[in-house]
């Protein structure tokens, strides 16, 4: 819905130079966590002292990043040549406090299985964000329209989990243990930090190279591939990593994560699939004319997130069996690829920048089986021909709701975007006639079906 709005009422250059800000200022929300978050949720028990001391220590590091962030704003403006951004960054750096805030609260929801309660504040703080940014866009605020959406956010997020968690945390206590806590945020945390600088050197280097303009054409076709992604695998990470965190029988854990490459390889190919095959209509329907020149770049972006989806079942085996030092080894090696990929590729501006990014995320996928093959119990075996039986399905739907578009060109865009995804659907329809695929196709269908059920 943001996308959607705000696409509508802002210029790619408000876009862009947001982006700017949150590719370098966002580096803090990790350092901010450094993995305790999911140390919390990983551990087996976590004791009330424990839980106090943690949310001082999220808390503390919030206003401490939040200080320096201010303190380094204008060292980031003169990186991009712009003071607009002095402002800017201060303002944003509001968000590590209340972030830093409501992580335990957070946590306690989610050792608490209250999934649900943490969709829907996740739901609530996006709608609050968004009515604060259209009236000041409205308004004519321009890129200070989304600023107020990122401060909407954080804080309707802090305030409804304090209040849902129904949690008070106590006063900070030397004699409760948290070392193992700390070891297990230390590597996980340098593991996301790696990760996120391959996530954002793409805008970095976009935005010092070619502008803000350009920037905000790349950023607003990386946020429609990003956006669903989080939102899959945001609360499913919420629900997969505190339960196989607990799974001990080796038999019950392969099925497990066999079911879950089942569901990411099917679902993210059957979507990214159709992305490629109705980019340019699709976009011109979201965002209008003036952003057209996305749509190339989403149909590359849409590879890369494919295969990111595929490999992110090793990343929860690698939070669950507690390999961080691994994971952040993992992380240098292939996110050092993606961030070589990102620079060579930025000589051809955003396009070459995100065929270089979608590279790195491609050839990060072999490695990353690889490497769990050596490390853990990570069912290589079963969930390759899954993975490669997704990708084959990706292929033939993005293939023929290319050439439908191809072969049947009209002026009225909503046509155009029906005729591209009809020749998706029929390339769908193609992959059925593979056994394998069928089956499994027709098992994820089942268990939808028997979920929303449950649900009515």
């Amino acid at each position: 819905m943001n996308l959607v709005v705000l696409g509508r009422l802002l210029s790619p250059a408000d876009f862009g130079l947001l982006a700017m800000v949150m590719a370098v200022v966002g580096v803090g929300e990790l350092f901010r966590d450094f993995g305790l978050s999911s140390a919390a949720v990983q551990a087996k028990s976590v004791t009330p002292a424990q839980k106090s001391n943690l949310f001082w220590i999220n808390s503390l590091l919030g206003l401490l990043l939040a200080g320096a962030c201010c303190a380094a704003a204008t060292l980031i403006a003169s990186l991009y040549g712009d003071p607009r951004l002095v402002n800017v960054i201060i303002a944003i750096s509001v968000t590590f406090l209340l972030n830093g805030i409501q992580t335990q609260f957070q946590v306690e929801l989610t050792r608490n299985h209250r999934f649900f309660t943490l969709a829907a504040t996740d739901v609530a703080s996006q709608v609050a964000g968004l009515a604060v940014a259209v009236v000041l866009a409205l308004s004519g605020a321009g890129y200070w329209a989304l600023v107020g959406l990122q401060l909407g956010i954080a804080t309707t997020l802090c305030l409804l989990r304090v209040v849902a968690a129904r949690w008070v945390p106590g006063l900070p206590s030397r004699r409760s243990e948290i070392r193992p806590f700390l070891e297990y945020g230390w590597h996980l945390g340098w593991a996301q930090i790696v990760g996120y600088i391959s996530y954002n050197i793409d805008s970095v280097i976009l935005g010092a190279r070619s502008g803000a303009a350009a920037l905000g054409l790349y950023n607003r076709a990386f946020q429609i591939i990003t956006l669903p992604v989080v939102q899959l695998l945001g609360p499913l990470s919420n629900v997969v990593l505190p339960l196989l965190s607990r799974v001990e029988s080796k038999e019950v854990f392969v099925r497990a994560i066999t079911r879950i490459q089942l569901i990411l390889s099917y679902t993210s190919a059957i979507f990214f699939g159709l992305l490629v095959a109705t980019a340019y209509p699709f976009v011109r329907l979201l965002l209008g004319p003036a952003w057209v020149q996305s749509a190339p770049i989403l149909q590359i972006l849409s590879v890369g997130a494919l295969f990111q989806v595929m490999t992110y079942t090793g990343y929860w085996v690698f939070l669950a069996r507690a390999l961080t030092r691994s994971l952040l080894r993992y992380n240098l090696v292939t996110k050092t690829f993606v961030i070589l990929c990102v620079i060579v590729g930025s000589s051809w501006g955003p396009l070459g920048v995100a065929a270089g990014y979608s590279l790195g995320l491609v050839v990060s996928w072999p490695v990353s089986l690889l490497w769990l093959s050596r490390v853990s119990d990570f069912p290589v075996r079963e969930t390759t021909p899954i993975a490669l039986r997704g990708i084959g399905l990706a292929i033939a739907v993005a293939s023929c709701g290319l050439l439908a578009g191809a072969l049947l060109t009209v002026d009225n865009i909503l046509l155009q975007f029906a005729i591209n995804g009809c020749g998706a659907i029929v390339g769908l329809a193609i992959t059925l006639l593979h056994r394998p695929l069928r089956n499994e196709l027709l098992q994820l269908a089942t268990s939808a079906t028997q979920a929303v059920r449950r649900k009515l």
